[in-house]
């Protein structure tokens, strides 16, 4: 069954009632609008709509792959939630695929269409930046939406006539807008829990990392991610005849699986990909030798971040830990951010816990004295390693631009008043 629109909302948002309320008032609207008879195909709304018994995974499925638009109700709640995310994921890879058969200068689908459910001063700061470039309001939709949100405008007697031109307007919109692309499914649709969610970037912190906006300045560029990997080869741990385990490993440092059996990906393929979801761009990675301070130091001034991930047995060996020690005292630089993931079902490391910790404490004495925010200790999980770095990656992407506004404003006084003294051209 096609449905003219979905309704991607967060459960805990319909608590009292709401969402489903403005689901129903929007489906008759569209159904009066359209004509469709079956108010059930007007929208999809994921409640009592599946019947016991039905698949949810592939209810929802066919729903997303056959709907013309996609309406996300935006709350903090919404950007919490794992599978709002993957709704959303699925949705923008279909309306992606369509817009690449486009021919060059065609209008661009725009079929994700987002709801403002909570005050505007709640829900800006809290939009991942995935989502930052994503238009949610609009003059016809009148200043108290944006003032108080839909769902204040639906529990206040007062605004009652606002909520109904509120709807009237929006299914005007929506109905413009799915008439403008008839969307294909997805060839081969994955069964929704193994979906990468789009969202939420801060996975259990309660917090998402507010978009930063970045402006030129001196050339210097925060987007730019620089790599480290201090991860010994396998052969090097199984000459050190440290541990007996270790399919982890690979060739090289970049090719460790910290999370089997859980995840098979590479180590460098995880941190990557948080890094292009933040909408920065990965580069290559340094060595883990004599030379990695300079390095660290010469990023730091062209305001590139560093992410050094650290394996708690390839610290057993001297070389690296004496480098992550001199690297512990010496780094103050604020572009450096240091991972540690921990595996809590590789029992070899369970039972070797004690010594694995007293070694990552005695490396890092410093950053674990200071309590440094961009030292990410014992990190367990996928989802922990990717919401944590995203949320590090905002906050040192977003000091790097304020340490460089500082640094240019500084120069540029210095500028103004000494063209006072040389003239015209003294700048």
């Amino acid at each position: 069954m096609s449905h003219w629109f979905f309704l991607s909302y967060a459960r805990d948002d319909n608590k009292d009632g709401y969402v489903k309320k403005f689901y129903e008032d929007l489906r008759r609207a569209v159904a009066g609008k359209t004509g469709t008879i079956n108010e059930n195909e007007a929208g999809f709304f994921d409640g009592e709509a599946i019947e016991p018994g039905t698949k949810w995974s592939q209810e929802l499925g066919d729903a997303l792959q056959q709907s013309r638009c996609f309406i996300s109700v935006f709350s903090p709640t919404y950007f919490q939630k794992k599978f709002c995310g993957k709704e959303w994921s699925v949705f923008d890879e279909r309306q992606a695929a369509y817009a690449a058969t486009l021919a060059a200068g065609a209008p661009t689908p725009n079929l994700m269409i987002p709801i403002l459910w909570e005050k505007k001063k709640y829900v800006e700061p809290v939009i991942p930046s995935a989502l930052s470039a994503i238009q949610f309001n609009h003059d016809d939709f009148g200043d108290k939406y944006t003032e108080y949100g839909l769902r204040q405008m639906m529990k206040l007697n007062k605004f009652r006539d606002a909520y109904e031109s509120f709807i009237d307007v929006f299914s005007d919109k929506l109905i413009d807008t799915a008439r403008t692309h008839l969307l294909p499914p997805l060839p081969n649709l994955a069964p929704l829990e193994t979906i990468t969610p789009t969202f939420p970037a801060s996975i259990g912190t309660g917090t998402i990392p507010v978009p930063v906006v970045i402006k030129p300045n001196d050339g210097a560029n925060p987007r730019y991610v620089k790599f480290v990997f201090v991860v010994g080869p396998q052969a090097e741990l199984q000459a050190a005849q440290l541990r007996t385990k270790l399919d982890h490993y690979g060739a090289s440092g970049a090719e460790w699986h910290p999370y089997l059996p859980d995840a098979l990906d590479d180590v460098d393929i995880m941190v990557k990909g948080v890094v292009l979801q933040e909408k920065l761009s990965p580069e290559d990675s340094f060595a883990v030798d004599g030379d990695l301070l300079d390095k660290i130091g010469a990023a730091d001034k062209l305001n590139q971040i560093v992410v050094i991930v650290v394996d708690t047995w390839t610290l057993q060996l001297q070389n690296y830990r004496q480098i992550m020690k001199n690297a512990d005292e010496k780094l103050q630089f604020t572009n450096c951010i240091m991972l540690v993931p921990w595996n809590e079902k590789d029992e070899e490391s369970v039972k070797n816990i004690e010594k694995l910790q007293a070694t990552v404490k005695a490396a890092f004495e410093n950053r674990i004295l200071n309590n440094s925010p961009n030292f990410l200790s014992r990190i367990s999980s996928v989802d922990e390693l990717k919401a944590q770095l995203s949320m590090v990656l905002q906050r040192t992407k977003m000091k790097l631009i304020e340490r460089s506004d500082i640094r240019r404003k500084a120069i540029g006084d210095v500028i103004i008043s000494k063209s006072t003294i040389t003239g015209p051209g003294g700048a």
